[in-house]
């Protein structure tokens, strides 16, 4: 699939939310948003990342960097915007989220295959497990305490409560032990389960939309919203690039494992970071517009890099 028609498939949905919110076909459009917002954070992202990690058939690399220089790379950007707290008017807890987190699995592994070729998805699997377990642990937990509402003392051990209750952070975990089932049991569970999956992105940007359409007037355009952009699309990449290069120059990654990272760190922000935001009730319209606006962007920061990665 191409790039283009991904972004037009991301869009299509979204674009029927509002006008699902137009038509008025939810009488009451805030419990709709909540249900559905259910659905994607506690059963169909964790599927989608279940069933990716069961699907893909790859080689576990022997390189040590590789485990660790997606944590690197967020603590890196966590420190970053850290230094940028005071200026980020509560909201660093909302750019850290927006900016770890990325749409590796639905839009990243697709250019993945289409730039590196198939037999780089088993290693764009793993990357995308390590991503979305980092991303976990560390974007919702200063989402909520470093926002606004922040309450200080014992926010962030409270936050980690939080995370770990999330099917959404177990399951590259899961993921991984059910590749120690027989091949015939895999195969049955993936074609149950996969269709779950697929729902994921479109039914999380439909009840976005759905949001955009019933809370357009909260939503905000303010300065901070190139940031946010800057960070995930310019700054996280960049930051990616630098240590990839490095760690190849020291032999501890190969070029497929440094291009994947790096194809995988200009991704849009994902679209489970507003049900995060929705599910913690935290920022929510800082990070719907994150979303949109860097899927928007993502257009012209991919195949910018998509051309630089290319073999």
């Amino acid at each position: 699939m191409s790039l283009a028609l991904t972004l037009s498939v991301l869009a299509v949905p979204l674009i029927l939310g509002i006008l699902a919110g137009a038509a008025r076909l939810f009488p009451e459009p805030d419990a709709a948003i909540g249900a559905l917002n259910r659905f994607v954070l506690y059963l169909a992202f964790p599927t989608l990342i279940v069933v990716g990690m069961v699907d893909r058939d790859f080689t576990v690399p022997t390189n040590p960097a590789f485990y660790v220089v997606i944590p690197a790379i967020a603590l890196a950007m966590v420190a970053l915007i850290a230094i940028a707290r005071p200026w980020l008017r509560g909201k660093a807890g909302a750019i850290v989220l927006t900016t770890l987190f990325g749409n590796t699995a639905y839009v990243g592994l697709p250019v993945v295959e289409g730039v590196l070729g198939p037999e780089a998805l088993g290693v764009g699997a793993l990357a995308v497990a390590i991503h979305v377990t980092t991303s976990m642990i560390v974007g919702p937990a200063l989402l909520l305490t470093w926002s606004e509402n922040g309450d200080g003392s014992g926010a962030l051990r409270r936050a980690l409560q939080k995370v770990v209750r999330q099917p959404l952070a177990w399951a590259p975990i899961v993921g991984f032990a059910l590749r120690l089932a027989p091949p015939e049991v895999l195969g049955l569970g993936s074609s149950l389960f996969a269709p779950i999956g697929k729902t994921a992105s479109p039914v999380g940007l439909f009840l976005i939309g759905l949001f955009i359409h019933t809370h357009g007037r909260a939503l905000s355009f303010d300065a901070l919203l190139p940031v946010q952009i800057m960070a995930k699309l310019l700054a996280l990449p960049a930051v990616t690039a630098a240590v990839v290069l490095g760690c190849q120059q020291l032999e501890w990654l190969t070029t497929t494992e440094g291009a994947v990272l790096i194809l995988l760190s200009a991704m849009p922000t994902a679209i489970s970071t507003f049900a995060l935001a929705r599910e913690f009730e935290t920022d929510t319209e800082q990070v719907t517009v994150a979303v949109v606006a860097t899927t928007l962007a993502s257009a012209l920061v991919i195949p910018l890099v998509a051309g630089w990665m290319s073999p």
